[in-house]
């Protein structure tokens, strides 16, 4: 499996799992920019003619409102045994991440270690990761680091491939 693929079908069991742990949740996937790529090389491959457009650059995977509370969520997914690296992080994707938290809005990376049988997931804010990195000075989060964190909530794995999510919305 390409890690595109894995990317995706993180970001459909971390739907599944927000839908699981709160019922009646409104979760909008907003178009992503692979998704556009993908489709502009099948019609250059088939020889369809379109017109150049810019490909947007989107604030994050999902949009999630549940309650009054709106949650802006990035999926990011990682095979790496000891640290999630941040160049898997987009440049774009901290700017809409400092925008939204500076403007009040609550924005969650959902981190998942991706490992046989052992798989994790943390949500992290923009904020605790600079914390983190600054004062660790790396440019990786250390899984160690993030299980200690306070800030951070983890999220524990349930039935199959899903995680409980609670704690995803702070008023709940």
């Amino acid at each position: 499996m390409s890690r595109q693929d894995a990317g995706y079908r993180w970001e459909n069991t971390l739907k599944k799992s927000i839908e699981d742990t709160y019922p009646g949740a409104f979760i909008y996937k907003l178009i992503d920019t692979h998704a556009i790529e993908g489709l502009l090389t099948k019609l250059k491959k088939n020889h369809i003619q379109y017109q150049d457009f810019l490909i947007p650059k989107v604030p994050a995977d999902y949009i999630c409102v549940w309650g009054s509370e709106t949650i802006w969520v990035e999926a990011k997914n990682t095979i790496n045994d000891s640290y999630f690296p941040m160049a898997n992080i987009k440049k774009h994707q901290l700017e809409f991440a400092s925008l939204i938290e500076e403007n009040g809005g609550k924005y969650y990376f959902a981190i998942r270690r991706q490992e046989a049988r052992n798989n994790e997931v943390f949500l992290v804010t923009l904020n605790d990761i600079i914390r983190i990195t600054q004062k660790s000075g790396r440019k990786s989060l250390q899984w160690s680091e993030l299980r200690k964190n306070d800030n951070v909530i983890k999220c524990p794995q349930v039935k199959g491939s899903k995680y409980d999510m609670r704690g995803l919305f702070p008023s709940e």
